[in-house]
């Protein structure tokens, strides 16, 4: 008896159900440290307190007002909007003690037109929030860059936490990696509350990232105890907490407007994760596998108890299957990296193939949403819209994961949302309605591949090494998210140039998943031999194309 079967015997039920709601949270829980950068380093309006504002004040004794402060600073190159970047450098003569100090239409006439850098800017709110992380490091002109390089530290944290946690999973059990993340995730998120500087804050985000990404391993542990038929319906309701974290995320920050006090907030939220721990079981699949088939089998008794399975035959033939059966490639635990995931061609060509749809859903995906302010419009309405617009997609992409396969709606999601991203470049600057629209779409179209890719990983990975190749796969996005900044810096080129390069990323992965099978109604592959055997039968309908062979994928 498989363990698909031994999972089969024991129903489908409120245990399963109450798994599906904790990664649910999980999802949630991770949306939270993810998303408040949005919020936290949302880009407050500055001026700048010039030299030569504090000294006209000064001799003239007046305080300037708004529109009197604007004569005295300098327009940009390109165009006649002011530049609070700089100040002037010399603005009155050596030794000046009285200027004319009439502010008409000829204005203030500066002593010299060269400029240096502002030295000291002052910060305004605009309504949406009364502080960030902008404002408390400067985060402005010449350091603007530093933006950018929190969001993509923030993701090598991530990439660390799928290299590392990942095959901890693997080696010392689902349940103990979760309770790790969970504390270590608590205690450096409140951490950064305290950060007064710009150096320590970008090391506590980094050590976030490390430790936040909960919902891998989460997804693995639930999936692992599902009936093949279900594994859809449990991925997509679980992945769906991200979208729902996003819309509780931007009630929060509507109402919290200072920085530390939402940060402190989503660092409290974790004891939620802590509870959940508590109720889950370890995964009774990753038990069997290690060879700890006993524990395995407390685990599939307490299954069948909460589902109230009636046929106590049915739950001895799964003891006596998995007593008898090796469950796995070998009764003792054995270590294995990603490296074993390149053994034969079949099995190079499915990790090189998902490596890259990780990359590119993450690409594109981290691209449009952290930098949703510079869409324009008004930041909460398009980031709730951003999460409720998974309400139809998600089940729509559970429909047709069930009745048309895994393949199709990823292949169909990448190409859809390169389509809308690129079309962005076509669109008039002065149509912002449809230029959000357009925005909107191309998210929602990276969103499903994201959590579609999880169910096609886990499907086409060996219990043997499922948790690191997901985690690793989840790696991956992680670089393309670390990459996604600098392409956003390309909008200094062209305003639209970013949504190009994610448009062709996300087109190009839809092209090669085709490279690979269906794993729709296929069983959970258990060894390395079961999963190349599966490989080498079955092929997408690209290699058939190039290759001209006929299976079943």
């Amino acid at each position: 008896m498989s363990f698909d079967e031994a999972i089969s015997n024991i129903g489908w039920g409120k245990y399963q159900i109450r798994n599906i709601a904790f990664c649910h949270v999980h999802l949630i829980l991770t949306s939270f440290h993810v998303l408040s950068h949005i919020f936290v380093a949302y880009p407050m309006p500055h001026t700048c307190s010039s030299d030569v504002k504090n000294q006209v004040e000064k001799i003239c004794n007046i305080t300037l007002n708004d529109n009197q402060t604007k004569l005295l600073i300098p327009t940009k190159v390109d165009s006649a909007d002011l530049n609070y970047c700089l100040q002037y450098s010399n603005p009155l003569p050596p030794n000046a003690t009285a200027i004319n100090c009439e502010f008409g239409e000829n204005d203030f006439a500066v002593y010299s037109n060269q400029t240096t850098d502002c030295t000291k800017f002052v910060f305004t709110s605009d309504g949406t929030v009364q502080s960030s992380i902008i404002a408390q490091y400067e985060m402005i002109c010449n350091k603007s860059w530093h933006n950018y390089l929190l969001q993509s530290l923030f993701m090598v944290g991530v990439l660390l936490n799928g290299m590392v946690l990942g095959k901890a999973s693997d080696r010392i059990g689902r349940r103990k990696v979760l309770l790790l993340m969970t504390v270590g995730t608590m205690i450096s998120s409140f951490a950064i509350t305290f950060a007064n500087s710009f150096p320590l804050y970008a090391a506590l985000r980094t050590v976030v990232g490390f430790f936040c990404f909960i919902s891998p391993t989460s997804k693995v542990l639930v999936t692992e105890t599902t009936k093949t038929n279900k594994r859809a319906l449990v991925i997509n309701v679980a992945a769906f907490g991200f979208s729902s974290g996003t819309i509780i995320l931007v009630v929060i920050a509507y109402f919290v407007k200072y920085w530390q006090t939402l940060q402190m907030l989503t660092s409290v939220s974790l004891i939620g994760g802590l509870v959940i721990w508590w109720y889950l079981d370890e995964s009774a699949r990753w038990l069997a596998a290690r060879g700890r088939k006993k524990d395995a089998i407390k685990i599939l008794e307490k299954i069948a108890k909460f589902n109230k399975v009636e046929n106590p035959e049915s739950l001895q033939s799964v003891k006596e299957s998995l007593l008898d059966d090796s469950v796995g490639e070998k009764t003792k635990p054995i270590n294995l990296g990603m490296t074993d995931t390149f053994r034969t061609p079949q099995l190079r060509k499915l990790t090189l193939v998902l490596t890259y749809c990780w990359f590119a859903t993450s690409c594109a995906f981290y691209g449009l949403t952290l930098n949703v302010a510079s869409v324009g419009g008004n930041i909460y309405l398009t980031t709730v819209l951003m999460g409720l617009m998974a309400v139809p997609a998600y089940p729509l992409a559970l429909y047709l994961c069930q009745k048309v396969g895994r393949r199709f709606v990823i292949s169909t999601s990448f190409i859809l949302a390169g389509l809308f991203c690129s079309s962005m470049y076509f669109i008039p600057p002065e149509l912002k309605a449809l230029h959000i629209t357009m925005f909107l779409m191309g998210r929602v179209f990276t969103l499903i591949p994201f959590s579609t890719l999880y169910l096609y990983s886990i499907e086409l990975n060996p219990t043997v090494i499922r948790s690191t190749a997901v985690n690793y796969g989840s790696s991956w996005a992680r670089v393309g998210a670390i990459i996604a900044p600098v392409i956003a810096m390309t909008e200094l080129i062209h305003p639209t140039l970013p949504f190009i390069i994610f448009g062709l990323v996300t087109v190009l992965a839809g092209i090669l998943v085709l490279l690979l099978p269906e794993t729709r109604k296929v069983a959970m592959l258990e060894t390395f031999e079961e999963a190349d055997s599966f490989l080498t039968e079955n092929s997408g309908p690209l290699q058939r194309l190039l290759c001209g062979r006929k299976n079943l994928g």
